[in-house]
Parts: C-alpha cells; sequence; structure tokens
C-alpha cells in the first residue's frame, strides 16, 4: 500500500517532457496527449550528454502535475472517518482486502490511462486515496483482537514499519525502474506485488483468533487470555450507531489527547517531509539532488527509531504492567519535544553551515518515530473495542493537518526569505510542543471504564475460553490413544 502510494512522485518526473513545459508555458487544463511531434521535441532540447533517461512524452502543465500528486490524499481524506464504521461493521479482514485489491486495479490501470487524458490518471489516483484511508482502521481493530498488550507496541511498529519500508525501497528502486525499464514498470512491478499480497491476505489473515482455522489452541487462549475484560469472543460487527457511546467520545480527555497529538505529530511530519527540503533549497542553497538523498536518511532513520521505541516500549511496559500511561507519555512527549527543539533551531541555520542543518533535519526526522509508535496503537490501549472507529477520527485530524500545513506554509513563505521560513518552523515548534503538553497532562494507556466489557460478558467469555481448550484437548488425548491402539 505504500508503495503504491509513493510510485507516483517518481513516476511523474519520468512521465513528463518538462523541457516542453516549460517552454510552452501551458496553461492550466491544457492537456496533451504523447505523440511524435512531444517525443522530437524532447530530443531537440536534449543537452547533448548521454545518458538512458530521456524526458517524458506528456506535456502536463505544473499544475496538472500537482492535481495528480495530491488526489490520493484527497480520497484519502474523504474515507478516514467513515472508514472507521464500516470496518468495525465488516471487520479488518474484508474491508482491508478488498480495497487493497481494488488500489491494486487502480495501479495497474495508470500506463492505460495516461495515454488518453490526465483525469482518468485523477480518477484513478483519487479512488487509490478512497482505499487507502481504510488501512489504518483495518489495522488497529485486528490488532485489538490478536494484539496481547504487552506484545502491542511492538506488533504495531512492526506492521507500521513495514508501510515505511515500502516507501524507502518504491523511492529507491522506481528511479532505477524508470531509466532502465521505462516509467510503466514502476505501476506494473508494485501493482504485481500487490496482487500477491491480497491472496496471502485472504489465506492468512482472520478477524478474530476464534475464527482462525489453522491458530493453536494454545496460542488462542494465550490471546483471549491476555484481552479478558477488553475484547467480546468473536467480537466484529461492533458498529451499531446506538451502541456507539459517542458522548464518552466527546467528554473523553484521552481520546482528545489523542486526536489533538495525532494532528501535531502530522504537522511536523509535514514539516520535515515537505517544507524542510524547500527551506533547505531556498534558504541553505543546497542542490535538489542532495536534498532527495538526505531526505531518504531521514526516512531510514525514523524508521530505526520506530522500532527501537517499540520494542523498548513494551519492555517497560512488560517490567511494569502498571505503568502503561507513563510509557506512553515519555515516549509521545519526548519525541514531539525534540524533533520541535530540532525544527525550530533549523530555522536559525544559514548557508555558511550546512552540515548542522542536516545534522538537525536527519535528528529531527529521527525523533519522529518516538510518537509515531505512540499513536498507531494508543487507540487500541484506551478503548480496543472501538479501535477502528477511533483510528478513523484521528485520521480525520491528520488529514486536516496536511491541508493546513501546505496552506498556511503557502501563505507565509510568499517570497521565500530567510525570515519568512524562521516564522513558519517556530510555528511548526510551537504546535509539535503543544501536542507533546496535551497529551503529557491528558493523555492514558489504559483502557477506558466505558469501552470495557461488562463482568458477566467477562465471566461467560472466560467459561467459553477454557471450555474450548478443555474440548480441544480431549480431542487431541483422544487422537493419541486411537494411534497408540
Amino acid at each position: 500500500m505504500a508503495a503504491i502510494r509513493a510510485s507516483m512522485s517518481v513516476a511523474v518526473v519520468c512521465m513528463v517532457n518538462h523541457t516542453a513545459v516549460k517552454e510552452l508555458a501551458l496553461p492550466e487544463g491544457n492537456w496533451s496527449k504523447p505523440d511524435e511531434d512531444s517525443v522530437k521535441f524532447s530530443s531537440k532540447w536534449s543537452l547533448g550528454h548521454k545518458s538512458k533517461y530521456q524526458e517524458g512524452s506528456f506535456i502536463w502543465s505544473k499544475e496538472t502535475q500537482d492535481l495528480i500528486l495530491s488526489s490520493i490524499f484527497w480520497g484519502y481524506l474523504v474515507t478516514s472517518f467513515p472508514a472507521g464504521m464500516i470496518v468495525s461493521k465488516y471487520g479488518g479482514r474484508v474491508t482491508f482486502g478488498t480495497t487493497t485489491a481494488v488500489s491494486t486495479v487502480a495501479t495497474l490501470l495508470i500506463p492505460i490511462a495516461s495515454t488518453a487524458i490526465p483525469y482518468l490518471v485523477i480518477t484513478l489516483r483519487f479512488i487509490t486515496g478512497l482505499c487507502q484511508g481504510f488501512a489504518l482502521p483495518a489495522i488497529s481493530s485486528l490488532m485489538a483482537a490478536w494484539a496481547p498488550p504487552f506484545e502491542r507496541s511492538r506488533l504495531t511498529v512492526i506492521a507500521i514499519a513495514g508501510a515505511k519500508m515500502g516507501t524507502i525501497v518504491d523511492l529507491a528502486l522506481s528511479g532505477v525502474f524508470c531509466e532502465y525499464l521505462g516509467w510503466p514498470s514502476i505501476f506494473y512491478t508494485f501493482g504485481g506485488l500487490s496482487c500477491v499480497w491480497c491472496f496471502c491476505w485472504f489465506f492468512i489473515a482472520y478477524d478474530t483468533p476464534e475464527q482462525h482455522p489453522r491458530i493453536s489452541a494454545a496460542e488462542k487462549k494465550y490471546i483471549q487470555d491476555s484481552l479478558t475484560g477488553q475484547m467480546e469472543k468473536n467480537q466484529l460487527k461492533v458498529f451499531v450507531s446506538k451502541d456507539v457511546p459517542w458522548s464518552r467520545f466527546i467528554k473523553s480527555g484521552p481520546i482528545w489527547a489523542l486526536n489533538i497529538g495525532y494532528f501535531c505529530f502530522s504537522w511536523l511530519n509535514f514539516a520535515f517531509l515537505v517544507v524542510t527540503p524547500s527551506y533547505i533549497n531556498d534558504v541553505l542553497k543546497l542542490g535538489i539532488e542532495s536534498i532527495g538523498i538526505y531526505s531518504s536518511i531521514c526516512s531510514v532513520m525514523m524508521w530505526v527509531f520506530l522500532i527501537l521505541s517499540g520494542f523498548t516500549s513494551d519492555f517497560l511496559i512488560k517490567k511494569y504492567p502498571d505503568k502503561i500511561t507513563l510509557a506512553r507519555k515519555i515516549f509521545f512527549s519526548v519525541g514531539m519535544i525534540a524533533s520541535s527543539t530540532f525544527i525550530f533551531s533549523l530555522g536559525f541555520i544559514d548557508c555558511f553551515h550546512v552540515s548542522l542543518a542536516l545534522v538537525l533535519l536527519i535528528a529531527g526526522r529521527a525523533a519522529l518515530g518516538c510518537p509515531c509508535s505512540v499513536i498507531f496503537c494508543n487507540q487500541v490501549d484506551i478503548a480496543p473495542k472501538y479501535a477502528g472507529l477511533l483510528v478513523g477520527v484521528a485520521s480525520t485530524f491528520s488529514s486536516a493537518s496536511g491541508l493546513l500545513g501546505p496552506a498556511i506554509a503557502g501563505i507565509m513563505t510568499e517570497h521565500q526569505t530567510r525570515e519568512e521560513w524562521q516564522l513558519f518552523l517556530c510555528i511548526c515548534a510551537g504546535v509539535g510542543v503543544f501536542g507533546a503538553l496535551v497529551y503529557l497532562v491528558i493523555g492514558s494507556g489504559e483502557v477506558q471504564p466505558w469501552a470495557k466489557i461488562d463482568s458477566a460478558t467477562d465471566k461467560e467469555l472466560q467459561n467459553i475460553s477454557h471450555n474450548q481448550t478443555r474440548d480441544e484437548n480431549s480431542k487431541l488425548t483422544n487422537d493419541s490413544k486411537k494411534i497408540y491402539n
């Protein structure tokens, strides 16, 4: 999913004849099909150096390219909230698998659609965004049913780290594919791999341990016992509008802390991903090629800290099970404040201290790995029964941050001066510190009282679990006797 999402960012560079676009200065909405004239135009403007890379044949305006790149995020915003409800009603297995399959088909159709008009490419990317809005709610819903509390952080960060690694691999390989195999190979390769993943998903994944046909009795009992009081047996269709405690959601301090924290985290993440490279180019005068290399290093370092913080958090929670709230607050707040400090300092570095600026950039992005390990599993901590729904709500806050950030950055840095960038980066730091303080004060890692199942249901769950285990053990004993006889 992550590779599919990131694939267009490199592919569009290979697809477009940038020299022709600049020369012809096409107005927005003036679309052009690839033809022999555009290919000749590309050859005419070649610099003459020998290279396997040739400019693309599509003459798309800058506005068109931006629309193609942003369409997936608009789709993601549309489904962020309703995805949580749908996942809670139908389960993560079907929704995640089906939406991934649809986005895979949309990705495989892009090379064909691009030969027509960009509107088709924009539509396919928008559909991909609609589907990817289901990913996080589905993952959280499955984690709530499968992940024991003492293993929750590491299992969550392994899943999220897979997405991060998908982006890193895509950015690293897409340029090679483009140069040696042509840009369509980007979509065919990652689309094909996604097809294989879909088949594996429906064969391996199930919504609950009770539904899985190949899980051992011991493992099922271990998971059920660890989630006693948190999840009901075979809980799948939990979303019934009248049964969801909406008023509790609105009044819950931990939920507001998580939503505000997610908003602020996304704002900082956006600043490092998008705004900071522009700042380095405009103020520090560093080449765009170097920015790409250091951006990859930043992503790798964030991935490393994400893994380390998740495993460390689980180690501490297992050793001090009554300190889960403290562990969540430490990792989230320290990471956010550290990242805010680095991005604040970055605003005061000029072009004579490029090395220091790059160190701050890498350190700031790496520090975000710590809060990242918290925000993707905290919904399961505080309300496992409604985890998918709460992730949808939090994703809406995150998407709002992604829309507000670019708009405010564009307004505040209109003249691209150092002073304008300083002010904007200071605001980014302030947003990060604010999110850390809010979570530090009202955040929590404990299951909320209104999210627990009642004692009667809890007792019934334990009886069912013990009876099932006893029956399965008895069956195994009888089978063994038959074999012996």
